[in-house]
């Protein structure tokens, strides 16, 4: 026994690499924790790291197997040894840090595993990368100084990482147990639980993270549709039956039937921009205009998770949520849900979707093959010699959708989508328009006031284009945006630029949705509203029966309710709403996480046979 308790005792040298751990660690989490991820803030570390017993308990665990792997290394090795353990955890957090300020969790290996159709380039990687992210290496930089506490010899070999390694591993498990049982603490359920791995970090490090993570994947072969329970189904049952608002028709029910359909979806586009001038002259005068012309819903936010702008894509045309921690149409394309094209098309409408960048990208043309639009176009369709950023360029993309758009069997419904005003808005010189300072103008938010204007500019020619054909007179035109742009990706760029303005401020998640149709009166309805309320509002004005889907989606009329709140996709809710109807709305996004996991709707006689219009 005597023999055993000196094989696990630690060195000097091991307490202070531990201790360096810890430091690395708590800098990793300060800057998660800090608002903007720009800077160290230790101010929450106190409420999320330190707020029981357990979660340091379990840190100092996962710290103590990570360091006997250094037992195989003896004398000045171990430190050459730590030092590659060191490079490769700040790597990984590197990694955990900049996925986080992109989508406001860490990554996981059944999320990296869906993105084999994703390409990312080194530009929008650079835009998530901060000076402060050099923090990481502290531990690395005071190794020198702390020299003289760092003993060169000591224990090693594979009978201390075994016996080291064994006995930290089987008091972790040992761990939750006796919490769960001692004190009752339901926190010390959490590690063994990583549906959330922000709150799975935070209980286990990063480090305690992935490991488990791998080993869960590992066991379950990437995402796959699952069986769900009894309760599963009954909650889901449940809360769709509680959404429902049994209301009368409304004023507008109706009011465009049989018109054409034509969403246009802007890339990284922001309520905040609409209305504002840089030197006299309007950012988006295009914009303004179809504001003044129609529907303008002054609250209405982002939704989208993982699969952003494919996302959005999915909460347009099923007014459903997607799913937590992957992207929908990545790991669930085939999925059965409420379909705004398929209900369209069974009434007789021609259903189109044009994107200009590959099909394959987020994997949105299985998405929207699944949703049954009945011919989809992408770049492949379209002259692509005229591109820059992340292809071909919006003055070339609407100029030639134009035509196709106006040669559609009518009615109909065409969704689009554009790209040049996507991150890292650095638009070619000569695309420049807008009268900037100069400084301001190489600066990101110079390049996304240019990146907007762009693209307004060139979206006021394609509508003038399709009105000269008058078919504008016989067709509701809706504008939106995909998701926050420079307020999503680039805070510290807004924040420390010389030229600040206060109206560059935007925390509520703001995107335009504007609704323009001949005879459809200007209204600005200042009504909390999301992404997923679109289908509903749209179908409503057209006079469309959703049919049996009507029950199924998880938005709502936005022209006919009695609701005024909306959840974001990290659970923060906008709006008046009491106890009851707050807790319901926040657990919407659960509700469809269930029902596209689960394929809930697939089974149902009932949607099937919506769903084939038999």
């Amino acid at each position: 026994m005597a023999s055993f308790g000196k094989i696990l005792r630690p060195t000097r040298q091991e307490w202070v690499l531990f201790g360096l751990l810890w430091l690395k660690m708590l800098v990793f989490f300060s800057l998660v924790f800090n608002s903007d991820q720009v800077n160290v803030s230790f101010d929450q570390l106190s409420s999320e790291i330190f707020r029981s017993l357990l979660r340091p308990v379990y840190h100092s665990l996962v710290f103590l197997i990570a360091l006997s792997l250094l037992n195989l290394a003896s004398g000045r090795r171990k430190l050459g040894a730590y030092a590659g353990l060191s490079l490769a955890l700040a790597a990984l957090m590197a990694l955990d840090l900049w996925y986080y300020r992109a989508f406001r969790t860490f990554p996981a290996f059944s999320t990296l595993s869906v993105y084999r159709n994703l390409s990312i380039s080194l530009d929008q990687v650079a835009a998530f990368i901060r000076p402060g992210d050099l923090l990481l290496l502290v531990d690395l930089a005071l190794l020198v100084p702390l020299r003289h506490l760092l003993t060169l010899e000591g224990p090693a070999g594979w009978r201390r990482l075994l016996a080291q390694a064994g006995t930290f591993t089987g008091l972790f498990f040992l761990v939750a147990p006796v919490a769960w049982g001692v004190i009752g603490s339901k926190a010390a359920q959490t590690p063994f639980s990583i549906f959330d791995p922000v709150a799975t970090s935070i209980m286990m490090t990063p480090l305690g993270y992935h490991a488990l993570d791998l080993a869960t994947f590992a066991r379950s072969q990437g995402p796959a549709f699952v069986d769900l329970s009894g309760p599963d189904r009954a909650r889901i049952g449940a809360w769709l039956r509680e959404n429902r608002e049994r209301r009368g028709p409304g004023p507008l029910q109706g009011a465009l039937a049989g018109r054409n359909l034509l969403i246009i979806q802007v890339e990284s586009l922001e309520f905040f921009m609409l209305d504002r001038t840089v030197n006299g002259v309007p950012v988006t005068p295009v914009l303004n205009a179809l504001k003044r012309q129609g529907l303008c819903f002054t609250d209405y936010h982002e939704q989208v998770g993982l699969g952003v702008s494919s996302d959005a894509d999915l909460m347009t045309n099923t007014s459903v949520y997607p799913v937590r921690n992957l992207p929908t149409f990545c790991a669930y394309p085939t999925a059965t849900l409420p379909s705004l094209p398929r209900i369209l098309g069974q009434a007789g409408y021609a259903t189109l979707s044009i994107h200009p960048d590959k099909g394959s990208l987020w994997n949105v043309r299985q998405g929207h093959v699944s949703l049954g639009f009945q011919r989809i176009l992408d770049c492949a369709a379209f002259d692509c010699s005229d591109s820059f950023g992340m292809g071909l360029s919006d003055a070339s993309y609407l100029a030639q959708s134009a035509p196709i758009i106006a040669g559609l069997k009518e009615p109909f419904y065409a969704f689009m989508v554009t790209q040049s005003s996507h991150l890292p808005f650095e638009p070619p010189d000569y695309l420049r328009e807008l009268p900037l300072d100069p400084d301001l103008d190489r600066e990101v938010m110079g390049g996304y006031f240019q990146s907007v204007h762009y693209t307004d500019k060139h979206l006021g020619i394609f509508l003038d284009r399709l009105r000269r054909t008058g078919l504008l007179d016989r067709t509701v035109v809706v504008v939106t945006g995909d998701h926050q742009g420079v307020h999503k990706y680039c805070k510290q760029e807004i924040h420390s630029s010389r030229h600040f303005q206060p109206w560059w401020e935007e925390p509520d998640r703001k995107l335009p949705l504007l609704i323009v149709a001949k005879g459809l009166a200007p209204r600005e309805i200042a009504l909390h509203a999301g992404q997923v309320d679109v289908m509903p509002t749209l179908l409503a004005l057209l006079g469309v029966d959703a049919g049996v889907w009507g029950d199924r989606m998880m938005g709502r009329n936005l022209l006919n309710t009695g609701r005024n709140q909306v959840v974001l996709a990290d659970g923060t809710l906008k709006g008046e709403a009491g106890p009851a109807a707050a807790a319901h709305c926040k657990e919407g996004p659960e509700v469809a996480d269930l029902i596209i996991r689960g394929n809930y709707f697939h089974g149902d006689p009932v949607t099937l046979k919506a769903r084939t219009g038999e």
